[in-house]
């Protein structure tokens, strides 16, 4: 999805990536605690902040209840209205 950003590929529409990359360090505490955690600084292609942050959307779309109730899938059909929008307009 950051290669989608840096150079807008396309639309991404839904909600914000989880803001974590890279290598993942793990270890076991007693108790049989399982912590994890990136070991590496990651940054967005243009040099800013990714950690916390991610990829947001271009087209903000979130999975609601009243849609789970609806057997309707929210963020595809958000898609599918930009993606039938932009072929009308032969963009």
């Amino acid at each position: 999805m950051s290669i989608v950003e840096a150079y807008r590929l396309g639309e991404i529409v839904g909600e914000a990536t989880s803001g974590t990359n890279g290598n993942v360090n793990t270890f076991e505490i007693p108790g049989l605690v399982h912590i994890s955690f990136t070991g590496m600084k990651v940054l967005k292609h243009d040099g800013s902040r990714f950690h916390g942050i991610g990829v947001q959307p271009t087209l903000p779309c979130k999975v609601t209840r009243e849609g789970i109730l609806d057997e309707t899938d929210e963020v595809l059909e958000a898609a599918v209205k930009l993606l039938t929008e932009r072929i009308e307009k032969g963009s």
